[in-house]
């Protein structure tokens, strides 16, 4: 994989990222939100941190400080999200898991 390919794909991450924050953090908008993408959103986000914790694009995310427990993170976000009926609004074990993670990629993205 090119570095600038994988610069696209971490940038592209980061993005959605910190927009994924901005919802996750005001609640009309969380609430005014189409859940089923959010959801495919979220879906992505954890295959996109997942990648990124990967040996294979280490050089490119050095500047990220992973803790000791983020693909146990990552993991636990894959199974509240797939769990999450997306009828209703996320519980607020999506939620915290999601802002977590996100949190990894954008610390000043998170508010709690």
């Amino acid at each position: 994989m090119s570095i600038e390919y994988s610069a696209v794909r971490i940038a592209t991450t980061l993005s959605t990222a910190m927009n994924v924050a901005a919802i996750l953090d005001n609640e009309p908008t969380l609430l005014a939100s189409n859940q089923v993408e959010l959801r495919a959103t979220l879906l992505w986000l954890v295959d996109e941190m997942a990648w990124m914790l990967s040996d294979g694009a280490r050089d490119g995310v050095s500047s990220i400080s992973w803790p000791a427990d983020a693909q146990e993170r990552i993991d636990r976000l894959r199974t509240v999200v797939r769990a999450w009926d997306p009828v209703g609004s996320p519980s607020s074990e999506v939620v915290g898991s999601a802002r977590t993670c996100i949190g990894f990629l954008v610390p000043s993205a998170i508010v709690t």
